[in-house]
């Protein structure tokens, strides 16, 4: 508990990050990783939530972070930015295969098409678990898509063994953000997780419609002054053109107007 405590006031900011289905060799990959943004501590939740009740946080905050404390845990401690841990984190996200004795937490299904599988005790399992096929060329040929697995049922060891030699991965191992602090604030985990790119694509955006909303409404700030002088510009030019008010940016048109205006009338005469 004690080092716990002492990790909390060593770093200003920190992630918290489930990490059930997260592999061990995963983890050590993480940690090394991590040694440049701070340091990932797997927690133990009872402990935990004691510790956090005694930071200088106010009580909504406390409670916010107390209950993402089910299940297996760990938590990143940094001084840089707790976006900035979740991109690095995001990165040891892959799919990875079920595991027998356990409850699959999605619907799975073989799809259709040509396998790697040859006749044999695998052949035997698709039949057990009614998945239609036929061999080619020694190679199994699934007909159609067949579910296996539903959402809640528990994984026997022929499931598993069959779904890995067929290499169909429906689990995505990954480390899932779940709160962090930053700078004092409290930021829920779903928030976390962003692409820079598309947070980026929607700031330019923004800044677009901002720009757009100044200029139309004649609001005078540095960046839209320029355009307003434009357009105030073009403006008295375009108003002295129609009045005909002779000025050196009038000029050269009201010249070539007066031209055609002369070419026209002789044009006229002459018929």
């Amino acid at each position: 508990m004690e080092d716990l405590k002492k990790l909390f006031k060593e770093y200003r900011n920190f992630v918290v990050v489930g990490i059930t289905g997260v592999e061990d060799s995963t983890l050590q990959r993480a940690r090394v990783v991590l040694r440049a943004l701070g340091r990932i501590k797997i927690v133990k939740n009872t402990i935990t939530r004691k510790v956090i009740t005694s930071l200088p946080l106010e009580n909504n905050t406390k409670q916010l972070i107390e209950e993402v404390f089910e299940g297996q845990n760990a938590i990143v401690f940094t001084n840089e930015s707790t976006f900035d841990v979740v991109e690095a984190l995001e990165k040891f996200s892959k799919n990875v295969c079920l595991k027998p004795n356990r409850i699959a937490p999605v619907d799975v299904l073989i799809p259709a098409g040509v396998t790697t599988l040859q006749p044999g005790p695998l052949t035997d399992s698709l039949t057990a678990l009614n998945v239609p096929f036929e061999v080619k060329k020694n190679l199994v040929y699934i007909k159609s898509p067949t579910p296996v697995l539903r959402k809640g049922e528990l994984v026997n060891s022929r499931v598993a063994e069959l779904l890995r030699e067929l290499d169909i991965k429906p689990l995505v191992s990954r480390f899932a953000p779940k709160c962090g602090l930053d700078g004092g604030l409290y930021i829920a985990g779903e928030k976390l997780v962003f692409k820079k790119d598309d947070l980026i694509g929607q700031l330019g955006a923004a800044y677009e419609d901002a720009l757009s909303l100044a200029f139309n409404a004649y609001v005078p700030v540095p960046e839209v002054i320029p355009l307003l002088l434009t357009k105030a510009s073009n403006d008295a030019i375009s108003l002295a053109l129609e009045a005909g008010v002779v000025t050196p940016e009038t000029l050269p048109a009201l010249l070539v107007r007066a031209t055609r205006v002369a070419e026209a009338l002789v044009n006229a005469t002459a018929h």
